[in-house]
């Protein structure tokens, strides 16, 4: 959280405009103003075109080679649950400024999600990597440290393949 930040995209760029107009409003009216950094979300109800509703798109379709961009950068997926959790924390904690991470601490790549996914469901995907679907700029990591809101007494309770399995059975492909 108090690593310098480097956006490389416009989406980076606005996330950390909207943090520092947060930070200013905080030091000049003492208004608690908290920016929470959620990471790769994963869940039920997920509307964004990421990773994993892609990847459930196709499995929908029946299909058992996916067809994806990028296959090597790794993220750090958290489940919807965890964030909740988080930003309950940091709502009844007596934090009052900063950034606080919300992320599960590990990383994966697209295809270790499949892999994931093949375990999760005993079926054999694959993945195919599609040129015209590849971003131009991926960071090859993005991982969470949380320990600030560790330090508020927060967890993380879902590891990767039970994030997957509550996943993939709101949607009923297992």
């Amino acid at each position: 959280e108090e690593d310098r930040t480097g956006p490389i995209d416009i989406y980076g760029i606005s996330k950390d405009a909207g943090e520092q107009i947060a930070n200013l409003f905080h030091r000049r009216t003492e208004i608690p103003c908290i920016n929470i950094r959620i990471f790769n979300a994963i869940g039920p109800r997920e509307t964004n075109p990421h990773l994993l509703p892609d990847i459930i798109d196709q499995m929908k379709e029946g299909k058992l080679e996916i067809s994806l961009g990028n296959l090597t950068p790794k993220r750090d997926y958290i489940y919807v649950d965890d964030i909740a959790d988080g930003i309950i924390t940091l709502l009844e904690s007596s934090a009052r400024g900063g950034a606080y991470n919300i992320g599960s601490g590990e990383a994966h790549n697209a295809q270790e999600i499949v892999d994931s996914i093949s375990s999760v469901t005993g079926r054999p995907y694959k993945t195919v990597s599609v040129a015209d679907r590849q971003r131009e700029t991926d960071r090859p990591c993005l991982l969470a440290d949380s320990s600030k809101l560790q330090g508020l007494g927060w967890e993380c309770r879902h590891n990767i393949g039970e994030a997957l399995t509550k996943t993939l059975a709101f949607y009923g492909v297992i």
